[in-house]
């Protein structure tokens, strides 16, 4: 017998195989990061409208009832605002309805599936 040069018949259906095995394996991988790159950057939008929503609360405590007033819009995201009334009670914040004079409260941003409080002195 002679030698023959060359690849066979099975051997290249066997590398084109793991060839495409390769090639799919990549695909979905690129899938999989566009997808959780898109969940990121709705995330980052939703808390930074969330943390920009209560930096306006903080900056107009005067206008608490008015804009913390349960639903609210967060981006593209519907939340929830509510407020507590809260008073100091020996070095402790102490936040329930029975505190009717208080000039702290206790304000609880939700949306989308995300918390966020801050305490906002109203004077």
């Amino acid at each position: 017998m002679t030698a023959t040069k060359g690849f066979s018949l099975m051997e290249v259906l066997v590398a084109v195989f793991i060839f495409g095995l390769a090639v799919l394996a990549y695909t979905a991988l690129q899938a999989s990061s566009l997808r959780v790159g898109r969940q990121g950057q709705e995330l980052q939008s939703t808390l930074r409208g969330m943390e920009n929503f209560l930096e306006r609360v903080r900056a107009r405590p005067g206008d608490l009832s008015s804009l913390c007033v349960g639903q609210v819009q967060i981006g593209r995201v519907q939340g929830e605002c509510s407020y507590t009334p809260c008073v100091l009670s020996s070095g402790q914040v102490v936040c329930d309805d029975s505190h009717s004079s208080a000039t702290l409260y206790r304000v609880r941003l939700e949306a989308g599936n995300r918390v966020l409080e801050t305490l906002v002195y109203a004077p």
